[in-house]
Protein backbone atom coordinates (compact mmCIF):
# COMPACT_ATOMS: atom_id res chain seq x y z
CA UNK A 1 0.00 0.00 0.00
CA UNK A 2 3.08 2.46 0.78
CA UNK A 3 4.42 1.50 -2.56
CA UNK A 4 1.38 3.30 -4.38
CA UNK A 5 1.55 6.44 -2.41
CA UNK A 6 5.23 7.01 -2.70
CA UNK A 7 4.81 9.17 -6.11
CA UNK A 8 2.15 11.03 -4.82
CA UNK A 9 3.95 12.02 -1.69
CA UNK A 10 7.31 13.12 -3.38
CA UNK A 11 4.37 14.94 -6.31
CA UNK A 12 2.93 16.72 -2.40
CA UNK A 13 6.64 17.68 -1.51
CA UNK A 14 7.22 18.93 -5.21
CA UNK A 15 4.14 20.83 -4.96
CA UNK A 16 4.99 22.43 -1.38
CA UNK A 17 8.57 23.04 -2.21
CA UNK A 18 7.66 25.58 -5.26
CA UNK A 19 5.14 26.84 -3.40
CA UNK A 20 6.57 27.73 -0.01
CA UNK A 21 10.08 27.70 -0.07
CA UNK A 22 11.93 30.85 0.85
CA UNK A 23 15.41 31.61 2.54
CA UNK A 24 16.84 34.10 3.58
CA UNK A 25 20.26 32.35 2.72
CA UNK A 26 20.09 33.68 -0.66
CA UNK A 27 20.09 36.75 -2.63
CA UNK A 28 16.60 36.11 -4.55
CA UNK A 29 14.79 34.77 -1.17
CA UNK A 30 11.60 34.13 -3.03
CA UNK A 31 12.17 32.46 -6.52
CA UNK A 32 15.66 30.68 -5.86
CA UNK A 33 14.49 28.66 -3.35
CA UNK A 34 11.21 27.31 -5.24
CA UNK A 35 14.02 26.25 -7.87
CA UNK A 36 16.08 24.49 -5.51
CA UNK A 37 12.92 22.37 -4.44
CA UNK A 38 11.70 22.06 -8.04
CA UNK A 39 14.93 20.57 -8.79
CA UNK A 40 15.27 18.21 -5.91
CA UNK A 41 10.88 17.65 -6.13
CA UNK A 42 11.87 16.35 -9.53
CA UNK A 43 14.47 14.04 -8.43
CA UNK A 44 12.63 12.59 -5.55
CA UNK A 45 9.56 12.30 -8.59
CA UNK A 46 12.07 10.82 -10.81
CA UNK A 47 13.52 7.86 -7.98
CA UNK A 48 10.27 6.98 -6.30
CA UNK A 49 9.03 6.73 -10.43
CA UNK A 50 11.81 4.44 -10.93
CA UNK A 51 12.28 2.18 -7.77
CA UNK A 52 8.56 1.71 -7.04
CA UNK A 53 7.91 1.15 -11.27
CA UNK A 54 4.57 3.49 -11.36
CA UNK A 55 5.43 4.32 -15.14
CA UNK A 56 4.45 0.99 -16.65
CA UNK A 57 0.80 0.39 -15.70
CA UNK A 58 -2.23 2.18 -16.83
CA UNK A 59 -4.15 1.69 -13.66
CA UNK A 60 -1.45 2.84 -11.37
CA UNK A 61 -0.95 5.88 -13.69
CA UNK A 62 -5.14 6.41 -12.95
CA UNK A 63 -4.70 6.39 -9.44
CA UNK A 64 -1.78 8.33 -8.96
CA UNK A 65 -3.03 10.94 -11.58
CA UNK A 66 -5.82 11.08 -9.37
CA UNK A 67 -4.29 11.36 -6.01
CA UNK A 68 -1.95 14.03 -7.76
CA UNK A 69 -4.92 16.15 -8.90
CA UNK A 70 -5.91 16.15 -5.33
CA UNK A 71 -2.53 17.38 -3.86
CA UNK A 72 -2.69 19.94 -6.61
CA UNK A 73 -6.47 21.17 -5.41
CA UNK A 74 -5.37 21.34 -1.75
CA UNK A 75 -2.28 23.40 -2.40
CA UNK A 76 -3.84 25.50 -4.88
CA UNK A 77 -6.63 26.36 -1.94
CA UNK A 78 -4.01 27.03 0.64
CA UNK A 79 -2.24 29.22 -1.57
CA UNK A 80 -5.97 31.14 -2.67
CA UNK A 81 -6.63 31.50 0.89
CA UNK A 82 -3.33 32.98 1.65
CA UNK A 83 -4.35 35.42 -0.86
CA UNK A 84 -8.24 35.77 0.74
CA UNK A 85 -6.16 36.86 3.85
CA UNK A 86 -3.60 38.86 2.81
CA UNK A 87 -6.37 41.07 1.39
CA UNK A 88 -8.24 41.46 4.38
CA UNK A 89 -4.82 42.05 5.95
CA UNK A 90 -4.71 39.32 7.85
CA UNK A 91 -1.61 38.21 6.47
CA UNK A 92 1.84 39.71 5.68
CA UNK A 93 2.13 40.08 1.88
CA UNK A 94 5.55 39.54 0.41
CA UNK A 95 6.70 42.30 -1.87
CA UNK A 96 5.05 45.57 -3.19
CA UNK A 97 1.74 44.30 -4.08
CA UNK A 98 -1.41 43.61 -1.53
CA UNK A 99 -2.06 39.94 -2.82
CA UNK A 100 0.98 37.86 -4.02
CA UNK A 101 0.07 34.31 -1.92
CA UNK A 102 3.73 32.81 -1.37
CA UNK A 103 5.11 34.75 -4.01
CA UNK A 104 6.41 38.31 -4.73
CA UNK A 105 3.99 39.44 -7.59
CA UNK A 106 0.45 38.34 -8.17
CA UNK A 107 1.31 36.96 -12.10
CA UNK A 108 2.91 34.32 -9.58
CA UNK A 109 -0.60 33.65 -7.68
CA UNK A 110 -2.52 34.03 -10.48
CA UNK A 111 -0.67 31.69 -12.54
CA UNK A 112 -0.17 28.56 -9.81
CA UNK A 113 -4.36 29.35 -9.07
CA UNK A 114 -5.09 29.26 -13.11
CA UNK A 115 -3.06 25.79 -13.36
CA UNK A 116 -4.39 24.45 -10.09
CA UNK A 117 -8.33 25.11 -11.47
CA UNK A 118 -8.96 22.96 -14.07
CA UNK A 119 -7.78 19.99 -11.55
CA UNK A 120 -10.35 21.27 -8.88
CA UNK A 121 -13.07 21.51 -11.63
CA UNK A 122 -12.27 17.57 -12.52
CA UNK A 123 -13.83 16.80 -9.40
CA UNK A 124 -17.26 17.97 -10.03
CA UNK A 125 -18.73 14.81 -11.39
CA UNK A 126 -17.35 12.53 -8.68
CA UNK A 127 -20.03 10.39 -7.74
CA UNK A 128 -19.32 10.82 -3.81
CA UNK A 129 -21.26 13.40 -2.80
CA UNK A 130 -18.67 14.76 -0.55
CA UNK A 131 -16.54 15.31 -3.08
CA UNK A 132 -18.81 17.26 -5.49
CA UNK A 133 -19.44 19.31 -2.19
CA UNK A 134 -15.35 19.46 -1.54
CA UNK A 135 -14.49 20.57 -5.26
CA UNK A 136 -17.32 23.63 -5.06
CA UNK A 137 -15.56 24.85 -1.84
CA UNK A 138 -12.36 24.83 -3.17
CA UNK A 139 -13.25 26.27 -6.37
CA UNK A 140 -14.50 29.57 -5.15
CA UNK A 141 -11.96 30.90 -2.77
CA UNK A 142 -9.55 29.90 -6.21
CA UNK A 143 -11.79 32.08 -8.21
CA UNK A 144 -12.19 34.77 -5.65
CA UNK A 145 -8.43 34.61 -5.05
CA UNK A 146 -7.52 35.44 -8.68
CA UNK A 147 -10.10 38.57 -9.14
CA UNK A 148 -8.79 39.96 -6.02
CA UNK A 149 -4.61 39.51 -7.26
CA UNK A 150 -6.02 42.21 -9.94
CA UNK A 151 -4.57 40.10 -12.12
CA UNK A 152 -6.13 40.41 -15.89
CA UNK A 153 -4.26 37.49 -17.45
CA UNK A 154 -5.45 35.51 -14.33
CA UNK A 155 -8.85 36.72 -14.61
CA UNK A 156 -8.91 35.65 -18.67
CA UNK A 157 -7.14 32.59 -17.95
CA UNK A 158 -9.88 31.41 -15.61
CA UNK A 159 -12.88 32.67 -17.64
CA UNK A 160 -11.42 30.36 -20.30
CA UNK A 161 -11.00 27.23 -17.84
CA UNK A 162 -14.92 27.91 -16.41
CA UNK A 163 -16.06 28.15 -20.70
CA UNK A 164 -13.89 23.91 -21.44
CA UNK A 165 -15.61 23.45 -18.55
CA UNK A 166 -18.90 23.74 -19.79
CA UNK A 167 -18.14 23.36 -23.03
CA UNK A 168 -20.64 20.41 -23.27
CA UNK A 169 -23.36 22.54 -22.58
CA UNK A 170 -22.72 25.14 -25.02
CA UNK A 171 -22.73 23.02 -28.17
CA UNK A 172 -26.03 22.69 -27.18
CA UNK A 173 -26.88 25.92 -27.02
CA UNK A 174 -26.93 27.25 -30.26
CA UNK A 175 -26.95 30.82 -30.31
CA UNK A 176 -24.58 31.31 -27.03
CA UNK A 177 -21.88 29.47 -28.89
CA UNK A 178 -22.88 32.14 -31.93
CA UNK A 179 -21.86 34.78 -29.43
CA UNK A 180 -18.82 33.22 -27.77
CA UNK A 181 -16.59 35.32 -30.00
CA UNK A 182 -18.45 39.08 -28.92
CA UNK A 183 -17.87 38.00 -25.33
CA UNK A 184 -14.12 37.18 -25.86
CA UNK A 185 -13.49 41.45 -27.24
CA UNK A 186 -15.57 42.26 -24.62
CA UNK A 187 -13.81 40.06 -22.21
CA UNK A 188 -10.52 41.38 -23.54
CA UNK A 189 -11.62 45.25 -24.01
CA UNK A 190 -12.69 45.32 -20.25
CA UNK A 191 -9.49 43.72 -18.94
CA UNK A 192 -7.68 45.95 -21.28
CA UNK A 193 -9.40 49.10 -19.66
CA UNK A 194 -9.14 48.05 -16.44
CA UNK A 195 -5.36 48.48 -16.51
CA UNK A 196 -4.99 50.76 -19.39
CA UNK A 197 -1.54 52.69 -18.95
CA UNK A 198 0.05 48.79 -17.83
CA UNK A 199 -1.36 47.19 -21.15
CA UNK A 200 0.07 50.42 -22.78
CA UNK A 201 3.66 49.89 -21.63
CA UNK A 202 3.51 46.25 -22.84
CA UNK A 203 2.49 47.49 -26.69
CA UNK A 204 5.30 49.54 -26.48
CA UNK A 205 8.09 46.32 -25.08
CA UNK A 206 6.12 43.95 -27.47
CA UNK A 207 6.64 46.59 -30.71
CA UNK A 208 10.52 47.04 -29.71
CA UNK A 209 10.68 43.20 -29.37
CA UNK A 210 9.43 42.54 -32.86
CA UNK A 211 12.58 45.55 -33.99
CA UNK A 212 15.10 42.55 -32.21
CA UNK A 213 13.54 40.04 -34.35
CA UNK A 214 13.52 41.89 -37.55
CA UNK A 215 16.85 42.28 -36.89
CA UNK A 216 17.54 38.63 -36.21
CA UNK A 217 14.59 36.51 -37.54
CA UNK A 218 16.44 33.15 -38.54
CA UNK A 219 18.04 32.20 -35.49
CA UNK A 220 17.60 34.98 -32.95
CA UNK A 221 19.74 37.13 -30.33
CA UNK A 222 20.77 33.38 -28.18
CA UNK A 223 19.65 32.32 -25.13
CA UNK A 224 19.51 35.41 -22.83
CA UNK A 225 19.55 37.71 -25.92
CA UNK A 226 16.12 39.26 -24.51
CA UNK A 227 17.98 40.46 -21.38
CA UNK A 228 20.84 41.22 -22.71
CA UNK A 229 20.01 43.63 -25.76
CA UNK A 230 16.31 44.72 -25.39
CA UNK A 231 16.87 48.07 -23.02
CA UNK A 232 19.09 49.37 -25.67
CA UNK A 233 16.30 49.05 -28.33
CA UNK A 234 14.09 50.44 -26.09
CA UNK A 235 16.74 53.62 -25.77
CA UNK A 236 17.04 53.51 -29.62
CA UNK A 237 12.85 53.77 -30.10
CA UNK A 238 13.30 56.76 -27.80
CA UNK A 239 15.77 58.51 -29.44
CA UNK A 240 14.09 58.40 -32.52
CA UNK A 241 10.28 59.02 -30.89
CA UNK A 242 11.63 61.60 -27.91
CA UNK A 243 8.11 62.97 -28.05
CA UNK A 244 6.29 59.26 -27.97
CA UNK A 245 2.70 58.82 -25.35
CA UNK A 246 4.77 55.51 -24.23
CA UNK A 247 7.44 58.11 -22.30
CA UNK A 248 5.49 58.13 -19.34
CA UNK A 249 5.01 54.04 -19.19
CA UNK A 250 8.04 52.70 -20.19
CA UNK A 251 10.89 51.30 -17.23
CA UNK A 252 12.98 48.86 -16.81
CA UNK A 253 11.77 45.60 -18.52
CA UNK A 254 13.40 41.86 -18.53
CA UNK A 255 10.68 40.43 -19.77
CA UNK A 256 8.56 40.30 -23.34
CA UNK A 257 5.23 40.09 -20.88
CA UNK A 258 4.98 36.96 -23.76
CA UNK A 259 6.56 33.82 -23.36
CA UNK A 260 6.04 33.28 -27.13
CA UNK A 261 7.60 36.48 -28.14
CA UNK A 262 10.60 35.33 -26.01
CA UNK A 263 11.55 32.21 -27.55
CA UNK A 264 11.26 34.34 -31.36
CA UNK A 265 13.86 36.94 -29.88
CA UNK A 266 16.35 34.30 -28.16
CA UNK A 267 16.25 31.32 -30.42
CA UNK A 268 14.19 33.22 -33.59
CA UNK A 269 12.02 31.86 -36.12
CA UNK A 270 13.23 28.73 -36.03
CA UNK A 271 12.92 28.18 -32.38
CA UNK A 272 9.38 29.73 -32.42
CA UNK A 273 8.83 26.92 -35.51
CA UNK A 274 9.99 24.32 -32.61
CA UNK A 275 7.64 25.55 -30.17
CA UNK A 276 4.37 25.41 -32.68
CA UNK A 277 5.22 21.92 -33.32
CA UNK A 278 5.60 20.80 -30.05
CA UNK A 279 1.99 22.64 -29.43
CA UNK A 280 0.74 20.99 -32.43
CA UNK A 281 2.06 17.64 -31.24
CA UNK A 282 0.75 17.90 -28.07
CA UNK A 283 -2.98 19.17 -29.00
CA UNK A 284 -3.15 15.85 -31.25
CA UNK A 285 -1.92 13.80 -28.53
CA UNK A 286 -4.80 15.40 -26.34
CA UNK A 287 -7.23 14.76 -28.54
CA UNK A 288 -6.76 10.87 -28.78
CA UNK A 289 -6.14 10.80 -25.32
CA UNK A 290 -9.09 12.62 -23.60
CA UNK A 291 -11.93 10.59 -23.92
CA UNK A 292 -13.86 10.27 -21.11
CA UNK A 293 -11.09 10.99 -18.34
CA UNK A 294 -11.90 14.24 -16.09
CA UNK A 295 -8.35 13.83 -14.84
CA UNK A 296 -6.46 13.92 -18.36
CA UNK A 297 -9.01 16.53 -19.53
CA UNK A 298 -7.81 18.66 -16.63
CA UNK A 299 -4.75 18.52 -17.48
CA UNK A 300 -5.45 19.75 -21.35
CA UNK A 301 -6.67 22.48 -19.69
CA UNK A 302 -4.16 23.42 -17.12
CA UNK A 303 -1.69 23.28 -20.45
CA UNK A 304 -4.11 25.72 -22.28
CA UNK A 305 -4.33 27.85 -19.24
CA UNK A 306 -0.63 27.80 -19.07
CA UNK A 307 -0.60 28.59 -23.10
CA UNK A 308 -2.91 31.45 -22.70
CA UNK A 309 -1.11 33.15 -19.92
CA UNK A 310 1.79 32.79 -21.63
CA UNK A 311 0.74 35.27 -24.27
CA UNK A 312 0.27 38.12 -21.86
CA UNK A 313 2.47 36.83 -18.60
CA UNK A 314 5.53 34.95 -17.44
CA UNK A 315 3.91 32.38 -16.16
CA UNK A 316 7.44 30.12 -16.89
CA UNK A 317 9.44 32.53 -14.57
CA UNK A 318 7.94 30.11 -11.66
CA UNK A 319 8.70 26.93 -10.97
CA UNK A 320 5.44 25.79 -9.95
CA UNK A 321 4.35 26.39 -13.29
CA UNK A 322 6.96 24.04 -14.23
CA UNK A 323 5.77 21.44 -12.40
CA UNK A 324 1.89 21.51 -13.39
CA UNK A 325 3.15 21.84 -17.24
CA UNK A 326 5.51 18.46 -17.01
CA UNK A 327 2.50 16.32 -14.47
CA UNK A 328 0.25 17.41 -17.30
CA UNK A 329 2.30 16.51 -20.32
CA UNK A 330 2.92 13.18 -18.28
CA UNK A 331 -1.03 12.79 -18.17
CA UNK A 332 -1.84 13.75 -21.49
CA UNK A 333 0.94 10.91 -23.05
CA UNK A 334 0.86 8.52 -20.89
CA UNK A 335 3.10 6.52 -18.43
CA UNK A 336 4.28 3.91 -20.78
CA UNK A 337 5.39 6.48 -23.23
CA UNK A 338 7.37 8.17 -20.18
CA UNK A 339 8.59 4.47 -19.54
CA UNK A 340 10.26 4.29 -22.79
CA UNK A 341 11.74 7.58 -23.16
CA UNK A 342 13.52 7.45 -19.75
CA UNK A 343 14.47 4.17 -18.67
CA UNK A 344 14.97 3.77 -15.02
CA UNK A 345 18.83 3.80 -14.60
CA UNK A 346 18.50 7.09 -16.84
CA UNK A 347 16.16 8.13 -13.90
CA UNK A 348 18.13 7.84 -11.12
CA UNK A 349 21.01 9.10 -12.91
CA UNK A 350 18.75 12.46 -13.90
CA UNK A 351 17.72 12.96 -10.53
CA UNK A 352 21.42 12.80 -9.29
CA UNK A 353 22.43 15.04 -11.46
CA UNK A 354 20.09 17.60 -10.53
CA UNK A 355 20.80 17.31 -6.98
CA UNK A 356 24.23 17.64 -7.67
CA UNK A 357 24.36 20.68 -9.71
CA UNK A 358 21.45 22.32 -7.31
CA UNK A 359 24.13 21.84 -4.51
CA UNK A 360 26.67 23.39 -6.24
CA UNK A 361 24.46 26.42 -7.41
CA UNK A 362 23.17 26.90 -3.43
CA UNK A 363 26.29 26.58 -2.22
CA UNK A 364 27.61 29.30 -4.53
CA UNK A 365 24.96 31.07 -4.09
CA UNK A 366 25.09 31.22 -0.03
CA UNK A 367 28.82 32.22 -0.25
CA UNK A 368 27.45 35.26 -2.53
CA UNK A 369 24.84 36.04 0.31
CA UNK A 370 27.41 36.28 3.09
CA UNK A 371 29.50 38.92 0.69
CA UNK A 372 26.41 41.13 0.46
CA UNK A 373 25.55 40.93 3.88
CA UNK A 374 28.79 42.17 5.20
CA UNK A 375 29.26 44.62 2.40
CA UNK A 376 25.76 45.87 3.32
CA UNK A 377 26.22 45.96 7.33
CA UNK A 378 30.14 46.65 7.37
CA UNK A 379 32.72 48.39 4.93
CA UNK A 380 32.39 47.24 1.73
CA UNK A 381 35.77 46.93 0.85
CA UNK A 382 36.26 44.40 3.48
CA UNK A 383 33.66 42.08 1.33
CA UNK A 384 35.62 42.68 -1.86
CA UNK A 385 37.98 38.69 -1.34
CA UNK A 386 34.87 37.08 -0.40
CA UNK A 387 33.19 38.89 -3.97
CA UNK A 388 37.01 37.89 -6.12
CA UNK A 389 36.34 34.17 -4.53
CA UNK A 390 32.44 33.94 -5.79
CA UNK A 391 33.66 35.31 -9.27
CA UNK A 392 34.77 33.05 -11.80
CA UNK A 393 32.04 30.75 -10.31
CA UNK A 394 29.48 33.02 -10.56
CA UNK A 395 30.88 34.91 -13.67
CA UNK A 396 28.00 34.21 -16.05
CA UNK A 397 24.94 35.34 -12.97
CA UNK A 398 24.04 38.98 -14.30
CA UNK A 399 22.79 40.26 -11.04
CA UNK A 400 26.03 38.97 -9.39
CA UNK A 401 28.15 41.14 -11.64
CA UNK A 402 26.21 44.35 -10.97
CA UNK A 403 26.31 43.43 -7.02
CA UNK A 404 30.26 43.04 -7.51
CA UNK A 405 30.49 46.74 -9.50
CA UNK A 406 28.08 47.72 -6.96
CA UNK A 407 29.71 46.87 -4.00
CA UNK A 408 33.65 47.73 -5.77
CA UNK A 409 32.06 51.44 -6.41
CA UNK A 410 31.01 51.78 -2.96
CA UNK A 411 34.26 50.77 -1.81
CA UNK A 412 36.60 53.02 -3.94
CA UNK A 413 37.55 51.43 -6.65
CA UNK A 414 36.21 52.38 -9.60
CA UNK A 415 38.07 51.57 -12.49
CA UNK A 416 37.62 47.72 -11.38
CA UNK A 417 33.63 48.75 -10.67
CA UNK A 418 34.06 50.01 -14.26
CA UNK A 419 35.25 47.11 -15.78
CA UNK A 420 32.65 44.63 -13.72
CA UNK A 421 29.91 46.77 -15.06
CA UNK A 422 31.38 46.76 -18.88
CA UNK A 423 31.09 42.39 -18.37
CA UNK A 424 27.63 43.02 -16.67
CA UNK A 425 26.14 45.20 -20.02
CA UNK A 426 27.21 42.35 -21.60
CA UNK A 427 24.61 39.73 -20.49
CA UNK A 428 22.52 42.42 -19.74
CA UNK A 429 21.12 45.83 -20.59
CA UNK A 430 19.70 47.82 -17.79
CA UNK A 431 19.02 51.04 -16.64
CA UNK A 432 20.58 50.82 -13.30
CA UNK A 433 23.72 49.19 -15.11
CA UNK A 434 23.85 52.35 -17.16
CA UNK A 435 23.33 54.44 -13.89
CA UNK A 436 26.42 52.33 -12.54
CA UNK A 437 28.70 52.76 -15.55
CA UNK A 438 28.05 56.79 -15.89
CA UNK A 439 28.82 56.95 -11.78
CA UNK A 440 31.87 54.76 -12.09
CA UNK A 441 33.46 57.04 -15.20
CA UNK A 442 32.65 60.12 -13.67
CA UNK A 443 34.48 59.53 -10.27
CA UNK A 444 37.15 58.34 -12.58
CA UNK A 445 36.74 61.99 -14.63
CA UNK A 446 36.27 60.25 -17.79
CA UNK A 447 33.72 62.72 -18.15
CA UNK A 448 32.51 62.15 -22.37
CA UNK A 449 32.42 58.14 -21.25
CA UNK A 450 30.37 59.20 -18.20
CA UNK A 451 27.79 61.85 -20.48
CA UNK A 452 27.14 58.34 -22.99
CA UNK A 453 25.98 56.35 -19.94
CA UNK A 454 23.92 59.00 -18.27
CA UNK A 455 22.12 59.85 -21.42
CA UNK A 456 21.68 56.20 -22.35
CA UNK A 457 20.10 55.49 -19.25
CA UNK A 458 17.73 58.61 -19.77
CA UNK A 459 16.13 57.04 -22.87
CA UNK A 460 15.87 53.75 -21.46
CA UNK A 461 13.55 55.27 -19.06
CA UNK A 462 12.64 58.28 -20.27
CA UNK A 463 10.35 59.26 -16.64
CA UNK A 464 13.02 58.86 -14.78
CA UNK A 465 14.59 61.93 -12.61
CA UNK A 466 17.77 60.37 -11.44
CA UNK A 467 19.97 59.90 -15.21
CA UNK A 468 19.24 63.82 -15.95
CA UNK A 469 19.84 65.23 -12.71
CA UNK A 470 23.33 63.35 -13.25
CA UNK A 471 23.90 64.72 -16.44
CA UNK A 472 23.44 68.18 -15.09
CA UNK A 473 26.10 67.31 -12.60
CA UNK A 474 28.43 66.30 -15.49
CA UNK A 475 27.52 69.84 -17.24
CA UNK A 476 28.45 72.07 -13.86
CA UNK A 477 31.61 69.38 -13.39
CA UNK A 478 33.02 70.42 -17.25
CA UNK A 479 31.73 74.06 -17.26
CA UNK A 480 28.88 73.98 -19.26
CA UNK A 481 26.59 76.12 -17.66
CA UNK A 482 23.98 76.87 -20.66
CA UNK A 483 23.59 73.58 -20.95
CA UNK A 484 22.91 72.91 -16.91
CA UNK A 485 20.96 75.65 -17.01
CA UNK A 486 18.73 74.53 -19.82
CA UNK A 487 18.52 71.10 -18.41
CA UNK A 488 17.60 71.85 -15.40
CA UNK A 489 14.40 73.79 -16.76
CA UNK A 490 13.50 70.96 -18.35
CA UNK A 491 14.03 69.21 -15.25
CA UNK A 492 11.38 71.61 -13.59
CA UNK A 493 8.95 71.22 -16.61
CA UNK A 494 9.16 67.26 -16.45
CA UNK A 495 5.97 65.19 -15.23
CA UNK A 496 5.92 63.17 -11.94
CA UNK A 497 5.23 59.87 -12.44
CA UNK A 498 5.63 58.49 -8.83
CA UNK A 499 5.82 61.08 -6.17
CA UNK A 500 9.10 60.28 -3.72
CA UNK A 501 11.76 61.85 -1.42
CA UNK A 502 14.78 61.31 -4.31
CA UNK A 503 12.55 63.26 -7.16
CA UNK A 504 11.41 65.90 -4.87
CA UNK A 505 15.16 66.54 -3.50
CA UNK A 506 16.44 66.74 -7.34
CA UNK A 507 14.02 69.62 -8.19
CA UNK A 508 14.79 71.24 -5.16
CA UNK A 509 18.67 71.25 -6.34
CA UNK A 510 16.92 72.21 -9.91
CA UNK A 511 14.98 75.24 -8.31
CA UNK A 512 18.42 76.19 -6.65
CA UNK A 513 20.73 76.39 -10.01
CA UNK A 514 17.74 77.85 -11.91
CA UNK A 515 17.19 80.80 -9.10
CA UNK A 516 20.76 81.15 -9.00
CA UNK A 517 21.69 81.35 -13.00
CA UNK A 518 18.73 83.74 -13.15
CA UNK A 519 20.48 86.29 -10.67
CA UNK A 520 23.80 86.12 -12.19
CA UNK A 521 22.04 86.96 -15.62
Amino acid sequence: MLRNHLFPLAFAGLCAGTLLATSDAFIDSRILPKRYAFAFGIAAVLTVAAIAGHTDCDRCRRQTARFCAVVIGAACLAEAVTGILQFMQLWPPYGRFRVTGTFDNPAGFAAVLCCGLPFILSFLNEERRTMRYSAVAATIPVIVGIILSGSRTGMLCAVIVLAVRVSGAVRRWKYLRQSVPLLALLLLAGLYLLKKDSADGRLLVWRCSLEMIIDKPLFGHGPGGFTAEYMNYQADYFRTHPDSPYAQLADSVHHPFNEYLLAAVDYGCLGLLVLIVSGAAIVRRYRRAAGGDPIIRAAGSCLLAIGIFAIFSYPFFYPFTWAMALFSLWIVFGCSWLSRLLPRFLAIGAAATLCVFALRDMRNQYAWQRADRMATVGDPANALPLYEKSYPKLVRDRHFLYNYAYVLNEAGEYAESLAIAEACSERWADYHVELLRGDAAFKLERYDEAERHFAQAARMCPSRFMPLYKLVTIYQATERKNKAYDLAKRILAKEVKIPSATVTAIRHEMRRIVDTTNKVQ
